[in-house]
């Protein structure tokens, strides 16, 4: 049974002192489009009215910002139902209009890592629940061509970001990157800011430019790579390892169908999650969410693995969501000024 946590994070304010975000389930009245697809199996509206929130200690480090963070706990089972999503903030800072990725931290609870796509400065910055800015962490001597997801998981002894400068819409770039950092800390009183070398992961596809948006981390801490296409389909690559600096080919293992009923063509992926066992695929496209579920073989079966449609809020533009294995559940950000800051309940 999930406990639906309500985490005090205004920001500003010291730990506790400021409202708490509600991200249970029990709210029927905002706008939402629980049923993506009504030729496929939805999972509805299946909001009970339950209301278990807790206040838990949401100082996720009270000393140094510039540390690296300590990850968290053992992941839960994965979601079996889910409830009615629900807006619980919005993205306070103006200039952030083009977000492309969202990652909850794990070692640092209430807060977001966020990304932007295209021609924004190279940086992952730090939000709490409710949408209000925490801090910006730069990336040195590198440029965000077209920075498309970000993605947190397991880095030897701590967790890491990434972000995936994977984007191509012309299908033209010869080589894409990847970027990644140890997870910083996120001290409350002062927020973060500070400027990292990343770690650089040139990557050449050996089928040709692939234009993806949406990569994904798989148990062993390496990512997943699933293609922005127009047909109705999705290519999934993997890596096997990768060495900073040295050039990697990812490998081509499923082609998922991100078709809407009986339709040649459907939804293009806009970004990805895997939970963190690796045995279900959150897929989001600007027409639905979806879940496939992998069991045990993980992504290699993503081409034969069932799709169940999630409920969504009902925004068209989504390129950032992902699973939230703290709280229960999985976030939705939408581009644009003011964007709504979405989280969809597990009740189970």
């Amino acid at each position: 049974m999930w406990t639906l946590l309500a985490f005090a994070c205004t920001g500003a304010p010291a730990p506790g002192d400021g409202a708490p975000v509600d991200t249970a389930a029990g709210d029927d009245t905002a706008p939402v489009d629980t049923d993506p697809d009504a030729d496929t199996d939805s999972a509805g509206d299946t909001d009970t009215g339950a209301d278990t929130d807790v206040d838990p200690d949401t100082d996720p480090d009270s000393g140094d910002t510039a540390d690296t963070a300590t990850p968290g706990p053992a992941y839960p089972a994965p979601c079996d139902s889910w409830g009615v999503p629900r807006d619980v903030g919005t993205i306070a800072d103006l200039d952030h209009e083009e977000i492309s990725g969202v990652a909850p931290s794990l070692a640092n609870p209430g807060v977001l890592w966020i990304l932007e796509d295209h021609g924004n400065d190279p940086a992952f910055y730090a939000i709490d629940l409710t949408g209000a800015s925490l801090g910006t962490v730069t990336l040195e001597g590198v440029e965000n061509v077209d920075w498309e997801a970000i993605a947190l998981g397991p880095c030897g002894d701590t967790t890491c970001l990434w972000a995936a400068d994977t984007g191509d819409n012309l299908s033209e770039r010869p080589d894409v990157t990847l970027y990644r950092i140890p997870e910083p800390a996120v001290g409350w009183g002062g927020g973060v800011d500070i400027t990292v070398v990343p770690d650089v992961f040139p990557l050449v596809y050996t089928e040709g430019p692939q234009n993806v948006e949406a990569v994904a981390l798989t148990p062993e801490g390496l990512p997943a790579f699933f293609t922005k296409r127009g047909d109705g389909t999705s290519f999934v690559y993997v890596v096997d390892a990768l060495v900073p600096d040295v050039v990697t080919a990812p490998r081509r293992v499923a082609t998922l169908s991100t078709r809407v009923g009986e339709e040649e063509t459907g939804g293009v992926v806009t970004s990805a999650d895997l939970w963190p066992d690796g045995s279900r695929l959150l897929l989001r496209t600007y027409d639905a969410a979806w879940e496939f579920d992998l069991g045990a073989l993980g992504i290699e079966a993503a081409g034969t693995a069932a799709r169940t449609a999630l409920p969504h809020a009902d925004e068209r533009q989504v390129e950032a969501v992902a699973y939230d294995t703290v709280i229960g559940g999985y976030w939705q950000i939408p581009e644009g000024v003011e964007a709504p800051v979405t989280f969809v309940p597990c009740l189970d």
